[in-house]
């Protein structure tokens, strides 16, 4: 699911910009600046990449909850709550510095895009994962400081770039936990106390 929303978000803005641009190569990818060993590759040079930086669990009541549900061979399936994901993703623009001015055409672009579009309805893009009704975003503004961290912990040169929280996110494979015997008869028993 996770996967699902980034893929999701970096598809949509290739279509996007091609629209806007004329272009007919994809001009987004999904994936970090760098490898896991600190250097840059040339899957993401000259692109704008779109990475999942952080996430934090919802823990609203004000969500779905897991729940029960009767099972046509008899008794009552249960599960868990569903976990409920706010995904912080960042969109940069990573462009050789001969292109800083394309580097910022995109992502000015990019924030258009999402500025347009920032709500998305599973009855408008059905290709969203249909374990979510919607997906939100909104711009998140860091301090300085706080920017340096996130660079420092990506283990990349910053680069022009934007922070989006994606609102909520969730991850539910509705495995059964548990089934519980179906107890019958209790509403009869009850209707006759009733009566008499």
């Amino acid at each position: 699911m996770i996967d699902h929303t980034v893929n999701f978000l970096t598809e949509y803005l290739n279509t996007e910009l091609q629209l806007f641009f004329g272009l007919d190569e994809d001009k987004v990818v999904m994936g970090n600046l760098v490898d896991p060993n600190g250097e840059s590759s040339n899957e993401v040079l000259n692109k704008v990449v779109v990475s999942l930086v952080s996430m934090e669990h919802v823990t609203n009541a004000n969500y779905a909850k897991g729940g029960k549900k009767t099972l046509s061979i008899g008794g009552i399936a249960q599960n868990n709550d569903p976990v409920l994901l706010n995904l912080y993703i960042m969109v940069s623009a990573n462009f050789e510095s001969k292109q800083y001015h394309e580097a910022l055409k995109m992502l000015s672009t990019v924030i258009g895009i999402f500025q347009t579009t920032n709500v998305f309805l599973r009855a408008a893009f059905p290709n969203i994962h249909p374990s979510m009704e919607k997906l939100s975003l909104e711009i998140v503004n860091l301090p300085l400081q706080e920017q340096i961290g996130v660079w420092n912990s990506l283990g990349a040169k910053y680069v022009p770039s934007i922070l989006y929280k994606a609102r909520v996110v969730t991850i539910d494979l509705q495995r059964i936990d548990n089934i519980l015997p179906e107890i019958k008869g209790l509403a009869s028993k009850n209707v006759k106390k009733n009566e008499e």
